[in-house]
C-alpha cells in the first residue's frame, strides 16, 4: 500500500489583531510583579525571624528573672519568720510568673506568624513560577514564525539533500549491470583501479558528506545553538529584542 503523501508545511499567519511581543511584555510584567511580592514577603519573615529571636531571648531572661525572684522571696520570707512575722506575699515571683506568661504567648504568637508567613511564601512562590511559565508561553508565541520559516527551510534543505545524497552516490559507486566482465582477475583489478582513479581527488569529501557531518558542520551547529539561547534570554528581559537569523 503506498504511503500517504506528506502535507506540505506551510506558514500560517498569526490572526488578525494578534500581539505576540504585548503578550510577553505583559507576561514579563506579571512576572516582576510576583517577584516583587516575593521580596516583600521575605522581608516579613525576615522581620518575623527576629521578633522570634528577641521572643526566645526575653523568655530566657524571664525564666532567670523567675528564678532570681524565689531567692529574693524565700529570703524576704525567712527574714520574717526569723523575727516571729507574717511573711510578704511573694510578689517578685508573681510579677516574674507574669512576664514569663507573657513572654510565652510572645513566642508562641511570633512562632506562629513565621509559619503563616512561610505558608504564604509557598504560594506567591507558585505563582511566581506560573507567572514565569506565562512568560515562556508568551514567547514560544513570539517564536512561532521563525520555528515555522526553519520547518519549511528544512523540509526543502532535506529533500534537496536527500536527492543529492541519491545521486552522488550512484555517481561515486560502480553499477554492477554496467560493469565489464573479465575472465583475468588482474585485467579486471586494473581496470576497477581505472574507475577508481577518476574519483580519488574528491572522494574523501564525498564520503564525508554522505556519511557523515565534519568538525566544522558541528561547531556551526553549536554556535547557532548558543546564538538562539542567547536572544531567547534576552528575549525575555525585552520583548522587543530580535530573534536571530538563522
Amino acid at each position: 500500500m503506498p504511503a500517504a503523501k506528506r502535507k506540505p508545511i506551510e506558514a500560517v499567519p498569526p490572526p488578525e489583531g494578534d500581539d505576540p511581543r504585548g503578550k510577553l511584555a505583559a507576561a514579563i510584567l506579571e512576572e516582576a510583579v510576583a517577584k516583587k511580592a516575593i521580596e516583600l514577603k521575605l522581608a516579613a519573615i525576615r522581620r518575623a525571624l527576629d521578633g522570634t529571636e528577641a521572643a526566645e531571648k526575653k523568655l530566657e531572661e524571664c525564666k532567670a528573672a523567675v528564678a532570681k525572684a524565689r531567692e529574693v522571696d524565700a529570703q524576704s520570707a525567712a527574714t520574717h519568720f526569723e523575727k516571729s512575722g507574717k511573711p510578704d506575699s511573694p510578689w517578685h515571683l508573681r510579677r516574674a510568673l507574669s512576664d514569663i506568661e507573657i513572654a510565652e504567648s510572645t513566642l508562641e504568637v511570633t512562632d506562629r506568624a513565621h509559619k503563616k508567613l512561610r505558608d504564604d511564601l509557598a504560594a506567591l512562590e507558585d505563582d511566581a513560577a506560573e507567572a514565569k511559565n506565562g512568560v515562556l508561553v508568551a514567547m514560544r508565541e513570539v517564536t512561532v514564525p521563525l520555528a515555522m520559516e526553519l520547518m519549511i527551510e528544512l523540509a526543502q534543505l532535506r529533500r534537496r539533500t536527500s536527492i543529492c545524497v541519491r545521486a552522488l552516490s550512484d555517481l561515486m559507486a560502480d553499477d554492477a549491470r554496467t560493469l565489464p566482465t573479465f575472465h583475468d582477475q588482474m585485467r579486471d583489478l586494473q581496470c576497477a583501479n581505472k574507475r577508481a582513479a577518476v574519483f580519488s581527488e574528491i572522494k574523501d569529501e564525498a564520503a564525508r558528506l554522505l556519511y557523515g557531518a565534519s568538525n566544522e558542520d558541528h561547531e556551526a551547529g553549536l554556535k547557532a545553538s548558543k546564538e538562539m539561547k542567547a536572544a531567547l534570554a534576552e528575549l525575555m528581559q525585552t520583548p522587543e529584542h530580535p530573534l536571530p537569523k538563522v
